[in-house]
């Protein structure tokens, strides 16, 4: 996979001399506190100059959504006219649904829903659950959904959703008596669509074409190869899939995103009291700062890599490449493995040898790891049990059945 090319500045029209442009350089510069060094002039050039010139640099409006954002960037020392520069040229458009996704599972985990509460009244009218109604989907509400599916000849996966429901709530037979699910381990508890045929197939594929670059990060950082394919597998089905949406505008957007306004679905449905209320904003403005800090990080890591910000394709909350970092983590733990002299996490090269430095970082030893070891670490690159289950379940299937198959 190539990394995200540039765009060329001799393609932009218009232009812009030397004399106009160094200034605008120096504050450039500041915008992503970069060293004052030749080549890194060198290489922020290219981006002043996309940014700066062509039409988009005639004046123009930023639009209102934008502009409490780039007041705040400006605050932290970024410079405003760059900032605002790069929110109108892109012209991307501010979208609440990534913040309200995100308020609305923390809303669920924190005080439960009235979807889970109804399911759970019927599981307990038909005997599947205990009298444990509190709206959150815990261990024993998915069990009895399990034993409910099970019982029904459907697809047992456990989850509470409105087509569930509504079969629940045409119900009337009670649970047999002695039912029981399969024993099944914590363990075996995975992604089941990752472990397909075709997916794992994608996964012994990747693993032949790249052997030199995953044995050179088992020599370097210790991390077996199949456990690397597990993650990437898991992460961006080997990076075939890297998102459909600008990470830039998810970030921004996240960032943007500071008032109950937009959460007008949750509050008409759930009802939240005045508390609930004042919790759900306190948690949004938190996200937001958080989001801020990873959009900053996401300028720090382009400008320092020659990328273009405005077209990196992200995860739902902003995660880039193939190895799939948040930005801050790019900056932090990215590593340049094909020697070009960038970290582009859209390179395969690049990607591995990252994942392997995040890893070693966060307790991954070289021969030696207890499979507890193992987990440990892994949950450091995502804190799920399911995930990280599913990353062992891969690299368990590719080392018995071989990679050339």
């Amino acid at each position: 996979m190539h990394g995200i090319q540039f765009p060329d500045p001799a393609t932009r029209q218009g232009s812009m001399t030397t004399d106009i442009f160094a200034p605008d350089a120096c504050r450039f510069f500041r915008l992503f506190a970069i060293r004052s060094t030749a080549p890194y002039c060198a290489v922020l050039f290219f981006w002043v100059f996309f940014i700066l010139s062509g039409p988009f640099a005639q004046a123009q409006e930023l639009p209102p959504q934008w502009r409490p954002l780039v007041a705040r960037l400006a605050a932290e020392g970024l410079d405003q006219r760059i900032v605002s520069a790069l929110f109108v040229e892109s012209s991307v458009a501010y979208d609440p649904e990534p913040m309200a996704r995100k308020m609305e599972e923390l809303y669920a985990i924190r005080f439960g829903t009235k979807l889970t509460r109804n399911v759970q009244t019927h599981l307990v009218r038909l005997g599947y659950l205990d009298d444990d109604i509190d709206g959150k989907v815990g261990p024993k509400t998915r069990n009895a959904v399990r034993l409910f599916e099970l019982v029904r000849g459907m697809e047992i996966t456990g989850r509470v959703n409105e087509a569930l429901l509504a079969v629940l709530s045409q119900e009337t037979r009670p649970m047999p008596p002695g039912t029981t699910l399969p024993e099944e381990e914590d363990r075996d508890i995975v992604y089941r669509t990752v472990l397909t045929p075709e997916r794992l197939a994608e996964a012994r594929a990747f693993y032949n074409a790249h052997r030199g670059t995953l044995a050179e990060v088992h020599r370097r950082y210790g991390v077996p190869p199949e456990i690397a394919v597990g993650i990437v597998t898991v992460e961006t089905r080997c990076g075939l899939y890297l998102g459909e949406k600008s990470a830039f505008a998810t970030l921004a957007s996240m960032a943007a995103s500071r008032d109950l306004d937009i959460l007008g679905a949750l509050i008409a449905r759930e009802q939240p009291s005045a508390e609930a209320r004042r919790w759900l904003l306190n948690r949004m403005r938190e996200k937001a700062d958080w989001a801020q800090k990873e959009l900053v990080a996401m300028f720090q890591y382009a400008g320092l890599n020659r990328l273009d910000p405005q077209h990196m394709p992200g995860s739902v909350y902003g995660a880039i490449g193939v190895c799939q970092f948040m930005p801050s983590n790019a900056l932090e733990f990215g590593v340049d493995g094909d020697g070009d002299g960038v970290v582009d996490l859209f390179a395969t090269e690049d990607a591995l040898m990252s994942l392997g430095n995040f890893l070693s970082q966060h307790g991954w030893k070289r021969g030696g790891n207890s499979i507890q070891a193992q987990r440990k670490a892994l949950y450091r690159y995502n804190y799920s049990k399911v995930y990280v289950n599913t990353v062992l379940a891969v690299a368990e299937r590719l080392r018995g059945a071989g990679t050339d198959k």
